[in-house]
């Protein structure tokens, strides 16, 4: 459960522990990372709201044999941290692996992370994936 820690803590350890669930195959443990009003803008697909639409798209990433996820923070910004509109907002770039312990693909991210009832949760979350080498 991520608190309401600096962000610049919070995040690496949400992302943890998004690792940690994929690799899981929880899809429901990752959706509870996201606030209550999360989005997800995944490529090639509409945007997707709220905590259960999340879980069911990641179950469905995970149907498709994917396995594990490498997330790699490249910086956060924080903005009105002293304030209830507080936001930080994370890039960094990522890996996707499949069963056979392959990688499926590599691709960057932006996420709006928010603090919600006392914790940092992902807020809006678009990614795209680098071309195929």
């Amino acid at each position: 459960m991520l608190t309401a820690e600096h962000p610049t803590q919070a995040i690496p350890n949400g992302n943890a522990e998004f690792m940690k669930y994929f690799a899981a195959g929880d899809a429901e443990g990752i959706a509870s990372l996201y606030t209550s009003t999360g989005r997800i803008l995944p490529p090639g697909a509409p945007a997707m709201d709220g905590r259960e639409a999340i879980a069911a798209f990641w179950r469905g990433a995970m149907d498709m044999g994917l396995t594990t996820v490498e997330l790699r923070t490249a910086s956060i910004e924080v903005s009105g941290l002293d304030t209830a509109e507080a936001i930080a907002i994370e890039t960094g770039a990522f890996t996707l692996g499949a069963g056979d312990g392959s990688v499926a693909g590599t691709g960057k991210y932006l996420v709006a992370w928010q603090c919600e009832d006392g914790r940092w949760g992902l807020h809006r979350d678009i990614w795209n994936m680098d071309p195929a080498s």
